[in-house]
């Protein structure tokens, strides 16, 4: 099994339904929406990998003075002052670490990208040509009065 731990520190919130709100009556993106996708995620990365293992996530807030109004029990939803029982709740269910999941750990590991953009050139500032390039064209405008830019002919 694995267990996805989401960290969330923010102000006072309110659930109205689906929708989620700050104490200002904002709508803000649903937190359980970016969780449910990240579980989608990380199950179809495993999938490729070739481990069909149970995933068990939780958005955790951890800001002492957070207070999410009209949220249900049921939600996977951990406050503040719930942390020290859910740690011990996490302690109690710990067991051997299996072969199997050392594998699947060796894999996750290789899979992480230390350097995301490998390809990009090396070059100087001096080395760039500068100018404001015309919208029509894509070309580099030239400069025929101080106050004024027009397109090249």
């Amino acid at each position: 099994m694995i267990r996805c731990l989401f960290f969330q520190v923010v102000g006072d919130y309110y659930v109205n339904g689906e929708k989620w709100h700050a104490i200002s009556g904002i709508e803000i993106k649903n937190p359980l929406l970016q969780l449910q996708r990240s579980e989608f995620l990380l199950r179809q990365l495993l999938r490729k990998l070739g481990t069909n293992t149970t995933i068990e996530s939780s958005l955790i807030f951890i800001h002492s003075e957070f207070i999410l109004y009209n949220a249900s029990p049921q939600l996977p939803i951990v406050f503040s002052g719930q942390l020290n029982r859910f740690k011990k709740k996490l302690d109690s269910k710990t067991s051997k670490i299996e072969r199997r999941q050392e594998i699947l750990a060796e894999k996750l590991n290789d899979l992480h990208i230390t350097d995301p953009s490998p390809r990009v050139p090396n070059y100087s500032y001096h080395q760039l040509k500068k100018g404001v390039i015309c919208v029509a064209c894509e070309t580099f405008m030239s400069e025929k009065e101080r106050t004024r830019v027009s397109h090249p002919k």
